[in-house]
């Protein structure tokens, strides 16, 4: 880390962050578990994703992408016996929410498209 970066002191964490939401397949998995405001256990994210334009979606691949969004701190899970149960972590909650209120027209300037 550089420690001469005082806009992002934890630079690290956000790009941890940045990258696990950089990704189309990690944010359908958000946007189910804030739909479902609650828990989901990870075959019936792996069913709902099939039916939600992800017809392809194996568990191997699934578990990737929910690795990737527990290391960033987004989401937490429980075990119950076999099964791992996910769920968005309260403090990931403020910042999914205020992406979720983003223009697309802001994204579109942003990206240069404009």
């Amino acid at each position: 880390m550089n420690s001469k970066n005082v806009t992002f002191p934890h630079i690290d964490v956000v790009v941890k962050v940045l990258h696990a939401l950089a990704d189309e397949v990690r944010l359908a998995v958000i946007d189910l578990l804030i739909v479902h405001d609650g828990t989901l256990c990870q075959l019936e994210l792996v069913r709902k994703m099939r039916t939600s334009g992800y017809p392809e979606m194996s568990q191997s691949n699934l578990s990737h992408h929910l690795k990737i969004l527990h290391e960033a701190g987004l989401i937490d899970f429980e075990r119950r016996h076999q099964f791992r149960y996910y769920h968005l972590r309260p403090e990931s909650r403020p910042l999914l929410q205020q992406l979720s209120r983003m223009q697309p027209t802001s994204l579109v300037v942003l990206a240069g498209i404009a």
